[in-house]
């Protein structure tokens, strides 16, 4: 588990349903920003399955990193108890999310609404419940309102670990993102020398083989006497 923090949001007060949500998004954006997270309000990406695709609108997202965020800030009902539509469009939430590119991060970041009566916050329900339909690599990013902070309790199942690496890399000043190039191109370099290296030991040592098992054919080899050595 781990927590970022640096947003204004201010505490849900809006006049509609409408304004909660854009105010929500707003709050999101401004968050991942501060973690060189740079996204597009209402980003558009084709999803489907198989060959048939559509565009569906993200709530925010990116094509360099690739990112898609989806936000919702919902709550327990007035008398604590779950609101039902509300995990349907989360579910609807998570089924884009399935649809969406594999390369891309995939990050549902929700209000933190903790019910006394159950104990628990409205996404440890949610994934207590429903946790068969949330894909392994979609990230939960339950946002705080009081504290202005972001815990990541569900973190994705990630094991492309180069592409984990290069995203972090693409997110650095330009100065340290060509240090890192260099010295990337530098191993593989290094890498590559050696392969050859061995390569070529390989075709001596074969040789060697070769010529010492004819030897042997030929009479021309005796019996090692540990005694003489």
């Amino acid at each position: 588990m781990s927590s970022v923090a640096t947003t204004s949001f201010q505490r849900v007060g809006s006049v509609s349903n409408a304004h909660v949500g854009s105010d929500f998004e707003k709050s999101a954006q401004e968050l991942l920003d501060s973690q060189g997270f740079h996204l597009t309000p209402s980003f558009a990406l084709p999803v489907g399955i198989g060959e048939k695709k559509k565009e569906h609108r993200f709530d925010l997202g990116s094509a360099s990193p690739e990112i898609v965020v989806e936000c919702k800030s919902h709550r327990w009902t007035a008398g604590g108890n779950v609101p039902s539509a509300k995990m349907t469009v989360w579910n609807e939430a998570m089924y884009y999310f399935a649809l969406a590119p594999k390369s891309y991060r995939k990050i549902f970041f929700v209000l933190r609404d903790y019910s006394p009566k159950k104990k628990e916050t409205l996404a440890q329900y949610y994934v207590r419940m429903y946790d068969h339909l949330v894909p392994d690599e979609v990230e939960i990013w339950e946002f705080d309102e009081d504290s202005s902070e972001a815990t990541i309790w569900k973190k994705a199942v990630n094991n492309d670990s180069l592409k984990t690496a290069f995203d972090a890399a693409s997110r650095l000043p330009a100065k340290e993102r060509d240090a890192v190039a260099e010295l990337l191109l530098a191993e593989i370099a290094s890498e590559e020398k050696w392969k050859a290296y061995f390569a070529e030991s390989q075709d001596a040592l074969s040789l060697l083989t070769r010529e010492a098992l004819n030897e042997h054919k030929r009479g021309e080899t005796r019996d090692l006497d540990p005694e003489t050595l």
